[in-house]
């Protein structure tokens, strides 16, 4: 019944991610109710829950872990036909067995984790691709977000691989309200981030752009 408790984190953000709390409670959930990937809920589902999945997945993208990336596979592996989940899996059959056959809750945390793997607002802060595949990195490949709303307006950004383990990060963020940081992260393989002919070092898997690097849109 501690899944309750990651709130604090996902989605209500009252906690900080170094708090104790919050972390051993979600180290104890790692440990003993994720099986193969997903949150069994033992309590009362008496199953995989797969919104409560998705929220595990949502703290671990807030901590940039890419244990997020297993528990999304999971989910995929999980979807039925028509790209739905029940609110709770039968661990013997992987049906339904509690709540709706198609979850519309489920189906919308489903949403909110792949855009928040893909940017997510922390408070001041815009976070982009806080938990992303290593593998969109290669030479060549691009990540593209269009037209995204976000609480600082409408975001569009392109991040494409180039050689030299250099990644150009072209961006149109129509913003009502500046956020203070652009926050981009990066795998260990890239160390220079390119953004308006400006070349960025890449320090612990991240640029943190300043706010005057894009205060103009175009």
């Amino acid at each position: 019944a501690a899944i309750g408790s990651i709130a604090c984190i996902y989605p209500l953000k009252v906690f900080k991610l170094t708090d104790e709390r919050f972390l051993n409670t979600l180290d104890y959930i790692d440990k003993h109710c994720m099986y193969d990937g997903g949150f069994f809920h033992d309590v009362m589902h008496s199953g995989f829950g797969t919104y409560l999945t998705a929220h595990v997945a949502q703290c671990y993208v807030a901590l940039r872990d890419k244990k997020a990336l297993k528990i999304l596979n999971w989910l995929l592996d999980k979807a039925t036909d028509t790209f739905t989940w029940p609110e709770a899996i039968n661990p013997q059959n992987f049906g339904g067995n509690m709540g709706d056959g198609h979850h519309g809750w489920a189906a919308a945390d489903f949403l909110l984790l792949v855009r928040n793997m893909l940017f997510y607002e922390d408070e001041d802060k815009l976070v982009l691709l806080p938990c992303v595949p290593d593998d969109w990195f290669k030479v060549g490949e691009q990540i593209s977000v269009d037209s995204a709303p976000s609480y600082f307006g409408t975001i569009d950004f392109k991040l494409k691989t180039m050689r030299n383990k250099v990644v150009e990060l072209k961006a149109d963020f129509n913003f009502h309200r500046l956020p203070e940081v652009v926050e981009v992260n990066l795998p260990e393989s890239i160390k220079t981030l390119k953004f308006r002919d400006v070349d960025y070092k890449v320090e612990d898997g991240k640029v943190l752009l300043p706010k005057k690097s894009f205060e103009i849109s175009k």
